[in-house]
């Protein structure tokens, strides 16, 4: 069983070897880009602190975290990260599950919310509200006749998600 005490003398953080990140064939800038990323998981502060100078950060950004090669030493890294924690994905999920229950008896409904949205995020359960919106928008174009079906369509999707619809979106 994988050790779960949070408190042990392990640094989760640790750097990252820039030395293995070369492996990856990056540039110094690339190095640096993966390096910053992984401490702030935001592409367009870590592109700054890289040293991009560009006047568009988030387009250097962006093009930065297409690179296949970037892709992979991402990946790399946060896959050496989740290893150094010592847990995995059920560990999670269990620690989630027992924030959860805690803050409800406790009546901290706040903590209790955020690790339900961050189960839920987990187990990608918000993807449905998406492709839901995705279907919505879509169906915009449908003629006056399929009304009926649409509204169908969206209740059906409002009671999956157990969100109440005040009003007509049609």
């Amino acid at each position: 069983m994988q050790n779960t005490n949070l408190n042990n003398s392990q640094n989760y953080s640790s750097p990252i070897d820039p030395q293995k990140l070369e492996d990856f064939g990056l540039s110094r800038f690339q190095v640096d880009f993966v390096t910053h990323y992984m401490g702030s998981k935001n592409a367009t502060e870590a592109a700054v602190r890289a040293g991009s100078t560009a006047k568009h950060p988030a387009a250097v950004a962006s093009n930065t975290m297409k690179l296949k090669n970037v892709q992979e030493a991402v990946a790399w890294s946060m896959k050496n990260r989740i290893e150094a924690a010592g847990v995995d994905s059920r560990e999670v999920i269990s620690m989630l599950k027992r924030v959860y229950d805690t803050a409800i008896e406790n009546g901290k409904y706040g903590d209790a919310n955020k690790a339900a949205e961050l189960l839920g995020s987990h187990l990608g359960m918000f993807r449905t509200s998406q492709i839901a919106e995705s279907k919505i928008k879509s169906d915009a174009h449908k003629t006056s006749e399929e009304l009926p079906d649409i509204q169908r369509d969206i209740a059906r999707i409002a009671e999956t998600l157990k969100i109440k619809i005040k009003t007509p979106l049609i």
